[in-house]
């Protein structure tokens, strides 16, 4: 059995999806939830404390873009371009990497709104900022599950809600 430890350090088995288990409740992400219509769902990342480290991910099983229908990909556009504004507008964050990626384990489609800040730079890491992701991912799970940084991602997901 796979088991996730989520971002504020609770932890919770998965019995075989993710995206199903927090559609269901299993996993409970009610802290974490933005905004969400029939297709969609945009939450605060599961498992990497990074204040405004959104993912936008569908509700049906799909795994890409392939299988998104025409008022899938409507909605989705809408809202990219709203959750991104809103990060800039209403969070003050001036750079993002959107990151999307067909895979087995997640048969939901979704798609990564990856925040740069300037503390991830003094990581000193090396290569592309794709390349990078993975590494603070990394340091944000083993470094940043403090009270502190718990309530600033909180915080963020409250005042993106403001934003729908």
């Amino acid at each position: 059995m796979k088991y996730l430890t989520l971002y504020d350090g609770r932890k919770f088995s998965i019995d075989s999806c993710i995206g199903c288990d927090i559609y269901n409740g299993k996993i409970d992400m009610s802290k974490s939830l933005i905004y969400e219509n029939d297709f969609f769902r945009i939450i605060q990342d599961t498992e990497n404390p990074i204040p405004g480290f959104f993912v936008i991910s569908s509700k049906r099983h799909i795994r890409t873009f392939n299988e998104l229908t025409s008022e899938d990909l409507y909605s989705l556009f809408r809202l990219i371009t709203k959750t991104r504004k809103g990060m800039e507008k209403i969070l003050g964050i001036k750079k993002v990497s959107t990151i999307q990626e067909d895979g087995n384990e997640n048969m939901h489609f979704h798609i990564w709104f990856f925040p740069w800040y300037p503390w991830m730079n003094e990581l000193n890491l090396n290569g592309y900022d794709t390349e990078k992701v993975r590494s603070i991912m990394k340091y944000s799970q083993e470094n940043l599950r403090t009270d502190e940084n718990i309530r600033k991602v909180h915080s963020a997901v409250n005042l993106m809600k403001s934003n729908y």
